[in-house]
């Protein structure tokens, strides 16, 4: 059995590449984007993601849309959001995502939700 399809989107290259790599060690096919719009058409013309990972961080308000149309179309997805700033917390599970992750993420808690997809619990 392969390993769960991943989304990251993120506008930090070198956030998203240390992803990419954790999430290669724990057998996910992971791809990043540095565009809402980008992930979206990903999404739109491929077979839906298992998880997507959302930095906020450069975002503006079109995130908060690009997170209510994941939530519609049963996308899991988690938002990831810096230290101090407990109302993007907030913000994100208002807007659908399974759940949020404030930074420095551990490399434990994103193996972990790689194990959850994979042995199918979807996070």
């Amino acid at each position: 059995m392969s390993g769960p399809n991943v989304y990251i989107v993120s506008k930090g290259r070198r956030n998203a590449q240390l992803m990419l790599e954790v999430l290669a060690r724990q057998g996910a096919a992971a791809q990043a984007f540095q565009s809402l719009d980008d992930l979206e058409s990903a999404i739109a013309s491929n077979p839906a993601p298992d998880l997507v990972f959302i930095d906020v961080v450069g975002f503006g308000k079109d995130l908060w849309r690009t997170c209510e149309w994941l939530h519609e179309h049963g996308t899991a997805f988690f938002v990831i959001y810096p230290p101090n700033q407990e109302r993007l917390e907030a913000l994100g599970s208002a807007h659908g995502a399974r759940g949020t992750l404030k930074k420095p993420v551990s490399v434990a808690v994103l193996s972990k939700l790689i194990q959850d997809v994979s042995s199918g619990s979807h996070a």
